[in-house]
């Protein structure tokens, strides 16, 4: 993963450039890319939400692909992320988030995921364990693989406003397991497992146990 990590053709213009989410195309070379519920360790939709495709997608729609999430940030991988029309959607649009939506529950539409960004900043959920919560949550077939739209519906509806439904996913991975008695729950001590892969980031897999 280092080696693929520093050999990558991009990755010289690294994180100012395409931010963290350089890491979607890497991870997916290395065969690290969690995917379908850690099911496999690439995604045939890569490319749709690589940073690169991010990046040209925010300075078509007038955003800041490069932007400080804090006064004398040096690094500057934070960025502005636009709607189709031009207006404010999201923020800090990260590697995790987009790969959770992305890869591991097979959405595919940038936008889709960037407005469950923006919901989930406003419901204060963390976006790796709500991510990883629908990944599980598909598997048990309460909604289909890919259904951004649906992934919304349930943040707004269902988690916004404290349905059943709403408190089992609201309360993670574990808990969806648990609930619908699914088997692949990528957790450990009950919290939800990053974007990589243990399978080939063997290093990460040695922390993990």
């Amino acid at each position: 993963f280092t080696k693929a990590l520093l050999d990558h053709p991009v990755s010289g213009q690294g994180l100012p450039t395409y931010g963290t989410d350089i890491l979607v195309n890497i991870l997916n070379e290395a065969g690290g890319l969690p995917t379908r519920n850690f099911t496999y360790g690439q995604f045939d939709g890569h490319e749709s939400i690589s940073g690169e495709t991010m990046h040209d997608t925010i300075v078509a729609r007038g955003g800041k692909p490069k932007h400080g999430c804090h006064p004398g940030c040096v690094i500057q991988c934070s960025q502005v992320y636009n709607d189709p029309e031009g207006a404010y959607l999201t923020s800090g649009f990260e590697y995790e988030t987009i790969w959770g939506l992305g890869a591991n529950d097979c959405i595919t539409d940038l936008d889709d995921i960037a407005r469950a960004d923006s919901l989930m900043d406003d419901l204060g959920l963390d976006s790796i364990e709500t991510a990883v919560a629908f990944g599980v949550a598909m598997e048990a077939g309460i909604l289909p693989w890919g259904d951004g739209k649906e992934v919304i519906r349930i943040l707004r509806e269902e988690i916004g406003k404290g349905t059943p439904l709403g408190r089992v996913i609201g309360s993670g991975a574990g808990a969806v397991g648990r609930t619908y008695g699914i088997t692949r729950v990528p957790v450990v001590k009950n919290q939800a497992i990053p974007a990589y892969d243990p399978r080939s980031v063997k290093g990460i897999g040695i922390t993990y146990c």
